[in-house]
């Protein structure tokens, strides 16, 4: 792995681990960033499908507290990632941990074939073309970040489509880490999107279980009782009340 990239992708290691791992994933850098990135979005994306499921109705405030919390980590994140490579701190230069920070030190080595660094630079152009066409900058600067007040006292502005900036995203880190680690980060671009997909299943499961507890406590069933929920008979609400009268 190249020096200079691999500091950004793993940040901080602790000595055990880095001493018996090729290539630690880290606790600190772009890997576990990335990581969380890509799983808020598989998160958020997957509740966002399931706004009209049946327990969401009935538990919209458990709902929309996840979905909200988990789109402002997601965009908070994204935002910090695509940040400077550098900021100035009283005339004196601090580099970031960002993307352009990892971009520049990428096109800058000469460990890497030209080849590679030609295709590196074309997928960060388009990830940097989408980022600034949605108007992060700007959000982050005036309405996230800092709050402006001449532009809080006019009509919102959204934050831009998060969901294609990620992808564009995973795409350029799965080549440019996939490079420097010499195999693609499997962890990173595809472990993340399993594990949002499975804690959004778990939220919904934990809703419908409520939903039949709740529904549980009503009484003897009656069909009329639950046909504005969908259920037919032999679904779980007929099942369970026949079991607890029987």
């Amino acid at each position: 792995m190249i020096d200079g990239l691999k500091e950004l992708m793993e940040g901080y290691v602790d000595p055990q681990r880095k001493a018996s791992a090729i290539n630690a994933i880290g606790e600190t850098g772009l890997n576990v960033r990335l990581f969380s990135v890509l799983k808020l979005q598989a998160f958020v994306m997957a509740l966002n499908r399931s706004q009209h499921h049946r327990a969401v109705r009935h538990f919209q405030d458990t709902y929309f507290f996840a979905y909200e919390t988990a789109q402002e980590a997601w965009l908070t994140e994204l935002l910090r990632l695509m940040d400077r490579a550098r900021s100035t701190v009283r005339g004196t230069d601090h580099e970031n941990l960002t993307v352009p920070l990892f971009h520049e030190r990428f096109q800058a080595s000469h460990q890497i074939d030209p080849e590679d660094r030609g295709r590196e630079q074309s997928l960060y152009d388009d990830l940097k073309t989408v980022y600034d066409s949605n108007g992060f900058r700007e959000f982050r600067n005036k309405r996230m970040f800092h709050l402006d007040l001449a532009e809080i006292l006019k009509k919102p502005m959204p934050s831009g489509n998060m969901d294609v900036v990620t992808r564009r995203l995973r795409a350029w880190y799965a080549y440019a880490a996939g490079v420097v680690i010499q195999g693609e980060p499997r962890f990173i671009t595809q472990t993340a999107v399993k594990r949002g997909l499975e804690q959004a299943r778990a939220l919904k499961r934990v809703m419908l279980d409520a939903l039949r507890h709740q529904l549980s406590r009503r009484g003897p069933y009656r069909a009329r009782d639950y046909s504005r929920y969908g259920w037919r008979s032999g679904s779980w609400p007929d099942d369970l009340h026949r079991r607890e009268n029987s």
